[in-house]
């Protein structure tokens, strides 16, 4: 039986929302995605499909379990990789193959060769799991697609993002620069549920990419690696 509040994303990104479709009508086999919260799974879930089409109605956002922190001791990594194995085989005893399974955890810091990516798939790895870490914070990514950040409010987000070709992993702290960017002159300050909406405008509008972000090279080539 799938994870409660589990979400299956398909049809058009364009919808306001995305409901859960019955278990029956789902894909022969899908992708599950766990993340620092329901907010980042959905996201993540978007992205993958933007950048894998034949991953269309296969990706499913689950809630729980979340990831775990970077300071996890051994014990609560062991028991979060436990609870991660009895979830995955709850889909595939609830006849859903499971073609793959991410987790997300932001690396909160500079990570220039992509160690901690590394240390969560150390982690993950008994489960058969694939890390996504975004550096710093999935923020960062956010600033590769201006044009699908200002289109979630374009009467007073249009023209705030910067265009120019940076490392946006330089950024110290993308979540708080977007949203003193974005909150200029305005009552709507970019937040982290508006996440969701920029995520599906990337998948909508498959914008071109402003700037280079190596954890994003690396979740594009996981992305298209699936089947």
């Amino acid at each position: 039986m799938a994870c409660r509040g589990a979400v299956v994303l398909g049809g058009d990104p364009r919808r306001p929302g995305v409901s859960p479709r019955p278990a029956q009508r789902r894909s022969p086999s899908s992708v599950l995605v766990f993340a620092e919260d329901l907010h980042d799974s959905r996201s993540i879930a978007h992205l993958l499909v933007a950048a894998n089409a034949a991953l269309d109605r296969r990706v499913v956002a689950v809630p729980r379990p979340t990831s775990l922190t970077r300071s996890a001791g051994p014990a609560k990594v062991r028991d979060w990789v436990d609870e991660l194995r009895r979830t995955v085989r709850g889909y595939q005893a609830a006849g859903t193959p499971v073609a793959a399974v991410l987790v997300h955890r932001d690396a909160d810091g500079p990570d220039p060769d992509g160690i901690e990516e590394e240390k969560l798939g150390a982690q993950i790895a008994p489960v058969g799991a694939l890390p996504v870490v975004p550096v710093q914070m999935t923020e960062a990514w956010w600033f590769l697609f201006p044009d699908a950040v200002e289109s979630i409010r374009p009467q007073t987000w249009r023209g705030k993002l910067p265009r120019r070709a940076r490392d946006v992993e330089t950024i110290s702290d993308p979540k708080a620069e977007l949203t003193r960017i974005t909150g200029r002159g305005t009552r709507h300050a970019c937040t982290e549920a508006d996440s969701i909406a920029i995520a599906e405008a990337i998948r909508s509008m498959q914008p071109a990419q402003v700037g280079v972000s190596s954890s994003y090279d690396r979740f594009i080539a996981l992305a298209r690696r699936i089947h």
